[in-house]
């Protein structure tokens, strides 16, 4: 990149995580994936009971909703974050 006054600036790529915190890191991922698909029915089947029998198609919607919702925000939240803080690409 060019710098005013025709310098040359560099730009640092950061640093790579050694093998072992690679594989340390995917195992918390999949650890995580795998508790969080338990939970989720889990928590639907909590959160229908807790609801009046009148209100339990509306909770069931609003439950879905938020969650695809989160599902969907996520990510593009985390890419601007991502490009805010000077990531690669």
């Amino acid at each position: 990149m060019k710098a005013a006054g025709g310098r040359t600036r560099t730009v640092q790529s950061p640093k790579i995580p050694r093998p072992a915190a690679r594989r340390a890191l995917l195992v918390f991922a999949a650890v995580r994936m795998y508790f969080v698909g338990i939970d989720a029915g889990v928590m639907t089947a909590g959160v229908v009971s807790a609801a009046k029998a009148a209100h339990r198609g509306a909770t069931m919607t609003v439950h879905s909703l938020v969650g695809f919702a989160t599902g969907f925000i996520s990510p593009t939240v985390f890419g601007a974050v991502l490009d805010l803080a000077g990531g690669r690409g």
